[in-house]
C-alpha cells in the first residue's frame, strides 16, 4: 500500500483549493449523473482529515469531514466502489449522508489516479437503491481518467505559467 503522505504530496501538487470551478469537471460531473440517472454527481478530493468539490451536481455541500465521505472508501479502491443500498450498509447506515436531508441511498465512485495515488473521486449518488452494470462501472472509471488527466494538464499549465514568469522577471533584472 502506497503511504498517505505521499498521497497527499501528489494532492497538494494539484493545488485543488486553489483551483477555482470550471466547466470541464462541471461536464464530467453532469455526464456521469446523466449516465446513471441520478440526481447528485460529484468530482471530490480527499485530504487528511476532510473531503472537498471541485465539481458538484444536485448539492449545495461544498466540503464533509473525511470520516463521513463515501469517497474516502472509494480512494482505497482501485475499482469502481458501489453501495447498492446505503440504510442497509454496516458502515454507511448511521452516516449523516444517508439519515440526514440529503438521504443518500445509492453511491458509486471511481478513484481519480493520479501517479499511483489516488486522490479523490467521481461519484454519483442517489436517493433510491441502485444495481449498476459492468458497461456503467467502465463508463465511471473512464470518465474518471479523464478528470484525472485534466487535472494533471491544469496542474502542469500552472507550472508551466510560473516558470514563463520567473524567466520573464529573470530578463527584466
Amino acid at each position: 500500500m502506497k503511504s498517505e503522505a505521499a498521497r497527499l504530496a501528489v494532492l497538494r501538487q494539484l493545488n485543488p483549493k486553489d483551483t477555482k470551478e470550471d466547466w470541464p469537471f462541471d461536464a464530467l460531473t453532469a455526464l456521469a449523473a446523466q449516465m446513471f440517472g441520478t440526481p447528485i454527481a460529484a468530482l471530490s478530493f480527499i485530504d487528511s482529515d476532510r473531503q472537498w468539490f471541485k465539481s458538484i451536481l444536485g448539492s449545495n455541500i461544498k466540503e464533509t469531514s473525511r470520516d463521513v465521505a463515501f469517497c474516502n472508501r472509494t480512494i482505497e479502491q482501485q475499482d469502481v466502489y458501489v453501495v447498492t443500498d446505503a440504510t442497509r450498509d454496516e458502515e454507511f447506515a448511521d452516516n449523516p449522508l444517508v439519515t440526514g436531508s440529503h438521504s443518500v441511498r445509492f453511491y458509486a465512485g471511481a478513484p481519480i489516479w493520479i501517479e499511483g495515488h489516488n486522490v479523490g473521486a467521481l461519484c454519483v449518488m442517489d436517493r433510491r437503491k441502485k444495481e449498476i452494470s459492468d458497461d456503467q462501472r467502465s463508463c465511471l472509471l473512464i470518465v474518471a481518467s479523464i478528470a484525472a488527466r485534466l487535472l494533471m494538464l491544469e496542474r502542469d499549465l500552472q507550472e508551466s505559467n510560473q516558470k514563463v514568469a520567473q524567466l520573464e522577471r529573470s530578463k527584466a533584472a
